[in-house]
């Protein structure tokens, strides 16, 4: 959790509010306390409706997170447009790194294939193209967590902030 505060400490920039979209049981939250992080109101959402997390989004964020969650989303540009907060985080599956890490067996090799589950593929690029599609800039993105998480294929996983 660690590499996200890092990350988001290089874009928040004097925002007061954050959404965790996606939470789960809502460690990223929880792990808010010991991150040093300056003041900011934060709450999360889930999906799952036996989560403390599930519950109306009934107020604009300034700073909207989605860890792992883009991918699954049958529209991610209406997702985007309809919560429109003015700081946009997330972390998605990489599809660059089957160039940089081939594969044997192409993509049905790579960990994070999930047909059916995983509904979008995203790169660099084509994630900047939906940030810039959705009226935001692209601030900046990294492969820190994708690093830490599996070293072998340290460019498996992107992060990126886009702002209005």
């Amino acid at each position: 959790m660690a590499l996200r505060w890092g990350f988001l400490r290089r874009h928040v920039n004097g925002h007061k509010t954050l959404l965790d979209y996606g939470t789960g049981p809502g460690a990223f939250l929880a792990s808010y306390s010991s991150s040093n992080f300056p003041p900011l109101v934060i709450d999360g959402y889930d999906i799952n409706p036996h989560s403390p997390f599930y519950k109306p989004i009934n107020k604009k964020w300034d700073v909207v997170t989605a860890f792992d969650v883009i991918e699954h989303m049958e529209s991610p540009r209406d997702w985007i447009e309809s919560i429109n907060p003015r700081l946009l985080v997330v972390l998605t599956p990489c599809i660059d790194a089957l160039r940089l890490e081939p594969y044997r067996g192409g993509i049905q090799d790579w960990k994070h294939y999930k047909p059916g589950e995983h509904l979008h593929y995203f790169g660099a690029k084509s994630l900047s193209a939906l940030f810039r599609k959705c009226g935001y800039t692209v601030e900046g993105w990294d492969y820190a967590e994708s690093a830490n998480r599996n070293p072998e294929n340290p460019r498996d996983l992107i992060t990126m902030a886009a702002s209005r």
